[in-house]
């Protein structure tokens, strides 16, 4: 939901190692493409952003 990528922006955005550890897994998976074409399967290799998806969602819980 848009609030769950809200909450998972925010910690991203309080945390700039964090932040810095996704944008070196998407610099892996994509190089500095602007806009990369992005597969379910990329999304599978996203191991770090599902990470810092699961603990926003613990953090901040939706219901």
């Amino acid at each position: 939901t848009a609030s769950g990528i809200s909450f998972a922006l925010y910690c991203l955005a309080n945390n700039p190692e964090a932040q810095e550890k996704a944008y070196e897994e998407q610099v892996a998976l994509f190089g500095k493409e602007k806009k990369p074409i992005v597969s379910y399967s990329d999304l599978q290799e996203m191991k770090y952003l599902e990470l810092v998806i699961k603990e926003a969602l613990r953090l901040y819980p939706l219901v």
